[in-house]
């Protein structure tokens, strides 16, 4: 989505304070300049939604027909559709409602749904990558007996991709408690400490990711970033540059020295 003032011929959606976008290449929400990474990526046959809420002005994304939580809040102006593409020769089709669509227009307040439960419980079995069926209640009444990992990873990623950030990181904290170096639960829970604008909790999230792995780019992207907000621009330089190290063609650390 675009406002007026986007300029489509120079900068990729969501590169400027005037768009926002989901790329496919990266799996990432681009706003603003920034890009906060953590979505499945997409290319060739899949089918994207974009839902835009007039009534609390947010927006969320679905893939093949599941829902990937809200993107962006508090968007403002009059928007207009955007598609970008890098390939020479490729072609998008696009559906404004003259067809039914894949997905219904829903959020996070419709989660009492049970379909909509249905939906998030497939796409969370994919992602544990386990043939464990869960159900919500299934996941409470094991939660009450004892602190089974995949279940606290399973909601801990529920509850971040819904928005309700305070909820994932309880689990994702549990999860750390139980194995400090858990590298899944150390990056949404730096991410929602990002997205709630606790920038220093979540450097000190990157920073232990950055030790277990020195060439982290998602940890050193976001670190750089969080400095960057706290006007702590020396510590986000070191990031930045140590990025350009490791790939030279870093588009978002090359826009990140230009600011």
């Amino acid at each position: 989505m675009t406002l007026n003032k986007f300029i489509h011929n120079i900068i990729f959606i969501g590169w400027d304070d005037y768009s926002w976008g989901y790329h496919g290449d990266d799996g990432s929400f681009g706003f603003s300049g920034r890009c906060i990474l953590y979505l499945p990526l997409f290319s060739t046959g899949d089918t994207i939604g974009c839902c835009l809420n007039f009534k609390n002005n947010t927006v969320f994304y679905t893939k093949n027909g599941i829902s990937l939580g809200i993107a962006f809040r508090n968007l403002k102006g009059t928007l207009n559709p955007c598609v970008g593409l890098k390939s020479q020769g490729g072609s998008v089709e696009v559906n404004f409602g003259s067809k039914t669509f894949k997905f219904a227009e829903t959020t996070s307040n419709d989660i009492g749904d049970e379909l909509l439960k249905t939906k998030w419980i497939e796409a969370f079995h994919m992602c544990i990558n386990t043939m464990k069926i869960y159900t919500l209640e299934d996941l409470e009444n094991s939660l009450k007996t004892k602190q089974d990992t995949a279940a606290l990873k399973f909601r801990g990623k529920f509850n971040f991709i819904m928005g309700i950030y305070e909820d994932a990181i309880i689990d994702l904290t549990k999860l750390i408690d139980i194995d400090p170096n858990n590298n899944l639960a150390l990056r949404y829970r730096a991410e929602a400490y990002y997205l709630m604008e606790k920038y220093e909790d979540a450097i000190i999230d990157l920073t232990k990711l950055i030790d277990i792995e020195s060439n982290d780019k998602f940890a050193l992207r976001y670190r750089a970033e969080a400095y960057y907000l706290m006007k702590k621009y020396k510590e986000s330089f070191y990031d930045v540059n140590k990025l350009l190290k490791i790939d030279i063609n870093d588009e978002w650390a090359s826009k990140m020295i230009e600011k």
